[in-house]
């Protein structure tokens, strides 16, 4: 796959029904939406909704590092592989993209943020014709949804 695409949409939804922890009560939801898009047009879509209330991961602080995520993206013409490569790679070995190199780093203490880039990643691979993840050895279908978000 060649050059992807990414970007975040931020969401605040309110609850149904307050959420009454020992910290607080909770009236609304808040989070990310990361998107990552190939040339094709498929886009493949995450969720950052970090519970902060329970483990202090900070909304703001996901969304800062996505965006940062986003802006390496951008800048390098990263490929799909690049992006599970240095973002999602257990390896100890250095990510070959510099930007999201930098980002690697940060993103090990946002899980919430890794699981939005993962799901994104995934879905983007199941969703284009052709297209194998490092992660899986099964050749995904031709499914073909466009997405108006790019």
């Amino acid at each position: 796959m060649t050059a992807v695409r990414a970007r975040v949409e931020v969401y605040r939804k309110p609850m149904g029904t307050p959420f009454v922890t020992s910290r607080g009560t909770i009236t609304e939801r808040e989070g990310c939406l990361f998107l990552l898009a190939g040339p094709d047009g498929i886009v493949g879509r995450g969720e950052a909704a970090p519970a902060y209330w329970i483990d202090g991961e900070p909304v703001a602080q996901v969304r800062a590092a996505l965006e940062k995520v986003v802006r390496a993206i951008s800048d390098s013409s990263c490929s799909l592989l690049d992006v599970e490569e240095a973002l999602l790679s257990k390896s100890s070995v250095a990510p070959k993209t510099g930007r999201l190199a930098a980002v690697r780093a940060e993103l090990a203490a946002l899980p919430s943020a890794r699981a939005a880039i993962d799901s994104a990643c995934l879905e983007l691979t199941a969703l284009a014709p052709g297209e194998v993840s490092p992660r899986s050895s099964v050749e995904v279908g031709t499914y073909d949804p466009k997405c108006p978000h790019f």
